[in-house]
């Protein structure tokens, strides 16, 4: 004010008793007010209180929200003067960062099951069927809550969690015991059933008497649980079957195309398609990569022979006896193998062509009559010279006259670094299983000695570790 005063041609000094009196005043306000304190009686009825830490006083006030109040206006404004708590609009921010944080854990949780759910089977075809009862449990579950009146609230939101990961288990269980048996008519299959049911009942009860609550959250986990635990129940009792049985159908008119190598591979992976991953990924991996499929051609009898009857000793998964069968249609083969779980699969992918069995060379598989040719591929090694004899006696006892007689032999590795030999050696020292290694001339001894004639010794694929003995009986 004073230098506006001398612009305009007053003396620095005019206003000063001005200023005078307005300091008098005020002296005389803040004095009359100092007189007129709130006593401290009223501190606590007016909300005045005193930091123990820094000494200041503080007021706290209370507002009635009237129908046009805005709480983040009022925080916005109000908040550089002083703190302000709105407990409608702190429960509104905190519930939608409770949503949105479940929501997020929800999204990666369900993603990373889609991941592991194809990882596990890898088939996209089951991933899909997989998610189909949790897709129907989550909407039948929104639905039914809204028809209930009720909203998806956070214990809704936090329990969604557990109920994708129950309701996935019950899905695998069905997909598993589809792909062990094949069929829902196995015997098997109804203890799969039953356990599910029984494991589902379980929960249900207990989230059913959380339902009965009083308190409100206790009440909300338990109807949102027993619904969606509910309905995914449903979806894996009612929605999976047909499915998987569609799914699961074998077909029975196979094509009979052309039987060069690349057909009879097709054919072959089709007869593994609703097999487990490892047997199934076993059998591509075999047929891509041992030459033995592409040298067989060449050493057994054209398609159309008259082969009825193959024994293999040493079955495993089955992968060579199923190329011969569809190689020869209508062959039965009759198999051995020590692995219960491979012997199951190797029939599963025969289809009753024939019968693999449990059990160890020299046994020898039972046929109704004598086998017209027999088979012992990448198995010498695991018998000594006692076992192999026998096993080639029985043989020749068992093919009939002119039977066809192949081993491929496993030779030990002449190459610098032969890093599969030693793998599989380090897996047979494992599973404490001797090795009993000879060379081909040593074979082909042997099953000369044994009454064979030898017709010829090849060696198989470009590492010479491998060697074909085709014999006569």
């Amino acid at each position: 004010m004073v230098p506006v005063a001398i612009q305009n041609g007053f003396s620095a000094q005019a206003f000063e008793p001005f200023f005078q009196s307005l300091l008098s005043s005020n002296q005389a306000y803040n004095m009359a007010l100092s007189e007129r304190s709130i006593g401290r009686r009223y501190y606590e009825l007016l909300g005045i209180s005193q930091s123990q830490h820094d000494g200041t006083w503080r007021q706290i006030t209370g507002m009635t929200a009237g129908p046009a109040y805005n709480g983040e206006k009022l925080y916005s404004k109000m908040s550089k003067l002083g703190k302000v708590f709105d407990a409608r609009l702190f429960s509104e921010k905190m519930g939608r960062l409770l949503f949105a944080t479940f929501s997020r854990m929800l999204m990666i949780i369900g993603l990373s099951v889609i991941v592991l759910l194809f990882l596990f089977f890898a088939d996209w075809q089951l991933t899909l069927i997989c998610l189909l009862p949790l897709t129907f449990a989550f909407v039948s579950t929104i639905g039914t809550l809204t028809l209930l009146g009720r909203s998806l609230d956070i214990p809704a939101l936090m329990l969604s969690i557990i109920i994708l990961g129950m309701g996935i288990d019950y899905t695998l269980f069905f997909v598993r015991a589809y792909q062990r048996y094949q069929s829902s008519t196995h015997p098997s299959f109804s203890l799969i059933r039953m356990s599910v049911l029984m494991a589902s009942s379980s929960t249900l009860i207990g989230f059913g008497v959380l339902c009965t609550a009083q308190h409100n959250l206790l009440q909300s986990a338990g109807v949102t649980s027993f619904l969606g635990i509910g309905y995914s129940v449903m979806g894996a009792f009612l929605i999976l079957p047909p499915i998987l049985d569609r799914r699961f159908a074998r077909k029975t008119n196979r094509s009979l195309e052309s039987l060069n190598n690349t057909g009879s591979i097709a054919r072959v992976l089709a007869c593994y398609r609703n097999l487990e991953p490892y047997p199934r990924f076993f059998a591509r991996f075999k047929l891509r990569l041992d030459p033995m499929f592409q040298e067989l051609d060449s050493l057994l009898p054209p398609p159309g022979s008259s082969l009825q009857t193959i024994l293999d000793i040493g079955t495993g998964y089955g992968v060579p006896a199923c190329w011969l069968q569809q190689r020869y249609p209508g062959v039965s083969i009759f198999g051995i193998e020590p692995d219960p779980d491979r012997v199951r699969v190797a029939n599963l992918v025969l289809e009753g062509n024939g019968k693999v069995v449990q059990g160890l060379a020299p046994q020898v598989p039972e046929a109704p009559k004598a086998a017209d040719a027999a088979l012992m591929l990448d198995m010498c090694h695991f018998l000594d010279d006692s076992a192999f004899e026998l096993t080639l006696e029985r043989l020749y006892a068992t093919l009939k006259n002119d039977g066809l007689f192949l081993v491929r032999v496993v030779l030990e590795p002449q190459r610098r670094l032969p890093w599969t030999w030693w793998l599989e050696n380090l897996k047979m020292k494992f599973n404490a299983a001797p090795a009993f290694y000879r060379s081909l001339e040593t074979v082909s001894e042997l099953i000369r000695r044994n009454g064979f004639e030898v017709l010829e010794t090849n060696f198989s694929g470009k590492q010479n570790e491998l060697a074909w003995v085709i014999s006569r009986r």
